[in-house]
């Protein structure tokens, strides 16, 4: 999944942007 959404653990949730 995107790095991005390592930092954004709390978004990931909400918009998962794992491809």
């Amino acid at each position: 999944f995107c790095l991005g959404s390592v930092k954004n653990s709390n978004n990931f949730h909400t918009q998962p942007k794992h491809e």
